[in-house]
């Protein structure tokens, strides 16, 4: 069947909570604004990061109040929170005229997801980790087309069209060449040129667990010249780790890491926890990491997500109970000392990521054409 797209695609992107689920709905806008025809509204929830980070980047924001649907009371709450959320965005979408809607998972997501199904507009859910969270769940009942980032994903939602399309990326990480911002990444974080630079990486919010391990490591390496350390502690925990290790001259104590493209093009080994957006970029660039996945996650889907790095051999994977000064020594080692390995692992970069973005910006365009598509069932 052919269609004539509209001149003028309007696209609503649903992306909140975490970095994790924001990044890949920016990726995803860049992709589109390559049109000149395309009209971009995001929407997420109050109080969250997108309300930050959506704006920063250019784009109009759209909030609602809804939570997590965790705990018997207060999933009743949440619940009747996200009814009166997707029926104001329904309301939203026909005012705005959208043709299309996209959503990166995580409840804030779930509003415009709904409001879709309500409007009758057609939708299609990213989904970034390799075990599907609980908003991707329940927004694959609504979408029939699901995009994922792991093949093994795609028996999760056999009720829908699945394609595999990696994660999203932005530009700078997407289209990074390392080596030609190698020496200005490492002047940016004060290393060496005889030194290692390990950097450690607690997430989009931090990490306690990981920050307070590295500090440890550094003081225990404060006789060592070889390595330069950067912990990203995290806006709350930054002005307290400042404090533990002002005396050390062997540690980089950050309260942001805002440019990932110096963090990549500079470190000979990354520390961090295993999330989606952490992972695909890892992959694509080539990085030896050690990841530690989060324990409380959902599904225990970073493990999963870490393992898929470790079985092709570009990572090492250290349980979060097992965590201490001395695990995390003998990891970063084992990584710094194998030059043989470390090549390696910089040649199995993951190319196909680098037109992921594009891959769901075409799909959205099309779907957005053809309105009528909207709940046609493809079993995958």
């Amino acid at each position: 069947m052919t269609f004539e797209p509209r001149p003028t695609l309007r696209v609503a992107i649903g992306a909140g909570g975490t970095g994790g689920h924001i990044y890949p709905g920016l990726a995803v806008a860049e992709a589109l604004r390559e049109h000149a025809d395309i009209q971009i509204e995001f929407f997420g929830a109050k109080g969250r990061l997108e309300e930050t980070l959506v704006p920063a980047a250019g784009y109009r924001l759209h909030t609602s109040e809804v939570y997590g649907l965790t705990g018997v009371r207060g999933s009743g709450r949440a619940a009747a929170r996200l009814r009166r959320a997707s029926v104001h965005c329904a309301r939203q979408i026909r005012e705005l005229g959208i043709d299309v809607v996209f959503g990166t998972g995580g409840y804030p997501s779930l509003p415009i997801v709904l409001g879709a199904r309500l409007a009758g507009i057609p939708t299609l859910i990213h989904e970034s980790n390799a075990v599907p969270g609980r908003a991707n769940r329940l927004g694959a009942l609504l979408s029939s087309r699901v995009a994922v980032a792991f093949p093994e994903t795609m028996r999760a939602f056999t009720r829908n069209e699945v394609r595999v399309v990696g994660t999203p990326l932005m530009r700078e990480i997407a289209r990074l060449d390392k080596w030609a911002l190698r020496d200005q990444a490492r002047t940016v974080f004060g290393a060496q040129p005889d030194q290692k630079l390990v950097i450690v990486c607690g997430g989009s919010l931090g990490s306690r667990s990981l920050t307070d391990t590295a500090l440890s490591l550094a003081r225990e390496w404060r006789d060592r010249d070889d390595v330069r350390l950067v912990v990203k502690t995290g806006p709350e925990h930054f002005a307290e780790a400042s404090s533990e290790v002002e005396d050390l001259d062997n540690v980089l104590v950050l309260p942001y890491l805002d440019r990932m493209d110096l963090v990549y093009a500079g470190a000979d080994t990354f520390v961090g926890r295993a999330g989606a957006i952490t992972v695909a970029e890892l992959s694509h660039v080539g990085v030896p990491s050690v990841l530690v996945p989060y324990p409380h996650a959902p599904g225990d889907h970073q493990r999963h997500n870490a393992q898929a790095l470790v079985t092709r051999g570009t990572a090492g994977m250290l349980g979060d109970g097992d965590l201490s000064p001395a695990s995390l020594a003998r990891s970063i080692d084992d990584l710094l000392g194998d030059t043989t390995e470390r090549a390696s692992i910089a040649d199995t970069a993951h190319p196909r990521l680098n037109d992921s973005a594009r891959t769901v910006a075409n799909w959205l365009r099309q779907l957005g054409g053809h309105k009528s598509a909207a709940y046609d069932v493809v079993n995958a």
